[in-house]
């Protein structure tokens, strides 16, 4: 409770009012929820009419006059577009920077009102949001908008100071390409030159990832369960292992790179290699059944100098006479290195092989974009 009531005062208040209006509710939980659950306490009236607007809504703020005189924006223009249309509304998303997630549902489906919200849209907001600009209409063939996504996917450094992985990239570019959301509601046609901007902005991720400075050893699921589709994302999962290889060649500067089933295989994965390139090494060399402990073991035999297994498969996890926490500790015992180990299961099923006592191991039950960052703070 403190902690949470903490964050509520401790954010600058105009952050805090941009923050309870964009994200109102996750998970079931609203901020009302959390406020009448934390109870925050401040002598500041600006805060305070934040928290009013939270708990009792906007009526009653304007009720008390000390409260109205004060609420800090965006809650009054948030207010303001339930009731106005119109060029009203693509004015107000102008002078007021609303977002996306502050404007009503009819709203959305206008294409002038997308065009006024892609002037300041954040760029991962931009890339997750391809498809409703293109639905509406706002994004087709030689349209303005089009070049603006465009010269923007092209930008080195937006994409840097947004810290975008490659794996987010490829995703939506999928996504986008195929012209329907992940569970085939909504329909549009993709833009041809938007497409060819998202595979650009994919390579152009890979010079903005800072590199762990570990010594890894990347391994790869190459059995040919592989090819199915990565739970409810459009790429499967031998593409995702693909590109997470790529981002380790084209990042780090010690590492090597297997393929593996019941014996291991150098894949031969460079840092000059596309995605599809590298896709193929992968797809040419299925062979045998899933056992995540030899990327350990064969480590362990050739006395080689790893701070970090990264292993990678689909939902087959084990398959061989040793377990791969056992692999692990052997390992380290025998190099004297306390080597990190992460195994990710990219189609999400209850498996573990991490020990539960080793805090150097994690299991990854699933894929998603925000994967990539979880094994990179881990591995630190």
């Amino acid at each position: 409770k403190r902690a949470l009531a903490a964050w509520y005062n401790d954010l600058p208040v105009e952050k805090l009012a941009y923050e309870v209006v964009k994200y109102q509710e996750r998970d079931g939980w609203s901020n009302a929820d959390v406020l009448r659950l934390s109870h925050p306490k401040t002598s500041d009236p600006v805060r305070n009419a934040v928290y009013k607007w939270i708990v009792d809504g906007w009526d009653d703020v304007q009720r008390n006059g000390e409260y109205a005189a004060v609420i800090p924006e965006p809650i009054p223009a948030f207010e303001t577009a339930k009731h106005i249309s119109g060029h009203d509304i693509t004015n107000l998303i102008r002078g007021r920077n609303l977002s996306r997630e502050m404007l009503p549902t009819e709203a959305l489906t206008k294409p002038k009102v997308w065009e006024a919200l892609l002037d300041k849209m954040p760029l991962t907001a931009m890339i997750r949001n391809l498809g409703n600009m293109s639905k509406t209409g706002l994004l087709k063939p030689l349209s303005d908008a089009s070049k603006t996504v465009s010269d923007r996917l092209h930008d080195q450094e937006a994409i840097r100071k947004a810290r975008i992985h490659p794996v987010s990239v490829l995703i939506a570019m999928k996504t986008y390409s195929q012209g329907h959301g992940v569970k085939g509601k909504g329909e549009w046609t993709p833009v041809p030159s938007v497409v060819n901007a998202l595979d650009d902005a994919f390579y152009l991720a890979f010079k903005s990832l800072e590199p762990t400075g570990k010594r890894l050893l990347f391994a790869v699921d190459v059995s040919w369960s592989m090819g199915s589709l990565c739970g409810t994302l459009p790429i499967s999962c031998a593409e995702g292992a693909a590109a997470m290889a790529l981002a380790c060649v084209k990042t780090e500067t010690d590492y090597y790179v297997m393929g593996f089933s019941q014996t291991f295989k150098d894949l031969g994965i460079t840092s000059r290699m596309t995605l599809n390139e590298a896709l193929q090494r992968t797809q040419d060399s299925n062979f045998g059944r899933t056992d995540c402990a030899v990327p350990m073991l064969w480590a362990t035999e050739n006395k080689m100098k790893v701070d970090g297994f990264i292993v990678i498969t689909d939902n087959e996890t084990w398959a061989g006479g040793m377990h791969p926490s056992q692999a692990l500790r052997r390992y380290r015992e025998q190099s004297g290195i306390n080597a990190k180990e992460i195994i990710i299961g990219m189609i999400a099923t209850p498996f573990s092989i991490a020990d539960p006592d080793d805090a150097g191991t994690l299991d990854v039950a699933g894929f998603d974009t925000t994967v990539p960052q979880v094994v990179s703070e881990f591995l630190r």
